[in-house]
């Protein structure tokens, strides 16, 4: 979703898995599986191996996505599985 002048209008579509993820059955996952940090134009994304219907399935790893080019920059696995995924603005 694109936002102009404080209103919401669909974008292009993308795929957030490239044909190899797609057959591995990679999938979004948790309560609350994406988050964007705006001033970075980054997308974070809770994601699993699973089937049909497994959407709220906990993320075993996080994807880091490029909003401008749409390309998947980073994947970090996690310690633990995760259901919810959140960024900060604030300053290091």
């Amino acid at each position: 979703v694109d936002v102009v002048d404080g209103m919401r209008e669909p974008g292009k579509r993308w795929s957030l898995l490239d044909d190899a993820a797609r057959k591995e059955s990679w999938k979004p996952g948790g309560m609350q599986p994406f988050a964007v940090h705006e001033a970075s134009k980054r997308l974070y994304s809770l994601m699993h191996v699973g089937g049909k219907d497994t959407h709220k399935q906990p993320g075993t790893e996080v994807w880091v996505y490029d909003l401008d080019s749409k390309k998947r920059l980073n994947r970090v696995k996690l310690t633990e599985m995760a259901t919810a995924i959140a960024v900060s603005s604030a300053p290091k």
